[in-house]
């Protein structure tokens, strides 16, 4: 009997310590920028979650995805998928930024094989920014600003070392809109593309989308056209060089190439609020790559206009050509 009781209260005890013992931990969401439930006044240019464990990345993580719908329903996030430890990340390439309600939902693996899925949102609320001064609704004119951007470009200096990209736009301040064209050179694979404000003292780029790029812009003959906020439109015309052009690829997806932009020229421009907003403003941009420049323009508008494609080089292979014949 004495045995008999010794075996239960063993027996019990081991019961006991099996069922305290911790099980076995899945992955789990701890974090997420932006904020779940959160508002904010400008769309970052990623969402990235942070789990608790990590997450698989046999065959490049292609188990894990993020989704991003906008307020009109429309898919913005990237098809691919960064992934490193415990966070996983997409980039953004809306075609206009808006104000509203963003969805979320992704689903991961653990690297316990267990799949972890879910949803959340955040919001867009710009207003307390978006006020137009009096001063820029009587603004008026047209600019071209160009950029060359390039890995080096990148502030943390890991951007592709020999991709580089140049690009010519448009902005018509009397009707708010930009058109606009990309060429790129020692990149693919192009994910996203955007336009940030920088800070030139402290040599860093904003993660919030400035401007949205369209992905139909680059490497193509006919340029881009959209409607830009008036207030951004001034500002980016009036203070270039605190701007740049940001391209993200598969392999890059903090960025491939950067650069900021620069006036080439300008036509009827008049800014009340800046002291020099009439005169052009001077760019120092080297001769070959105004030429170079001026050849995405032009091509770009004849063969919007005729339909055709051009039979021309690439301008970046003209500007190639041009820099070897200084």
């Amino acid at each position: 009997m004495k045995r008999f009781l010794a075996l239960v209260v063993m027996t019990a005890a081991a019961l006991v310590t099996w069922s305290a013992a911790p099980a076995s931990a899945h992955a789990q969401l701890i974090g997420s920028d932006p904020a779940a439930g959160s508002t904010i006044h400008a769309l970052p240019e990623a969402v990235t979650l942070t789990f608790s464990d990590a997450l698989v990345t046999a065959g490049g993580g292609e188990g894990n995805h993020i989704t991003v719908i906008d307020p009109m329903h429309g898919i913005i996030s990237a098809a691919h998928t960064d992934v490193s430890g415990t966070v996983v990340s997409t980039v953004l390439s809306p075609s206009m930024v808006m104000d509203g309600t963003y969805h979320v939902s992704f689903r991961v693996v653990s690297t316990d094989g267990h799949v972890v899925e879910g949803t959340f949102t955040f919001r867009i609320d710009a207003s307390v920014s978006s006020s137009v001064p009096e001063a820029d609704l009587a603004a008026s004119g047209h600019a071209t600003l160009s950029v060359a951007a390039t890995g080096p470009g990148i502030p943390s200096g890991k951007g592709a070392p020999s991709g580089r990209a140049l690009g010519t736009f448009e902005v018509d301040l009397s009707t708010a809109t930009i058109c606009y064209g990309v060429v790129t050179e020692g990149i693919s694979d192009v994910t996203a593309a955007h336009v940030h404000s920088t800070s030139t003292d402290a040599m860093t780029i904003s993660d919030e989308i400035y401007v949205p790029v369209n992905l139909d812009s680059i490497d193509n003959a006919a340029p881009v056209c959209a409607d830009l906020r008036r207030a951004d439109a001034v500002a980016l015309v009036r203070d270039p060089g605190r701007y740049a052009l940001v391209l993200h690829t598969r392999a890059f997806p903090e960025g491939a190439v950067s650069g900021t932009f620069s006036t080439i020229s300008s036509s009827h421009l008049v800014l009340p609020a800046a002291a020099s907003s009439t005169t052009p403003v001077s760019t120092g941009l080297p001769l070959w790559l105004k030429i170079a420049l001026g050849v995405v323009v032009v091509v770009g508008v004849v063969a919007a206009a005729t339909g055709f494609r051009s039979s021309r080089p690439r301008p970046s292979h003209a500007a190639a050509d041009l820099a070897d014949e200084r």
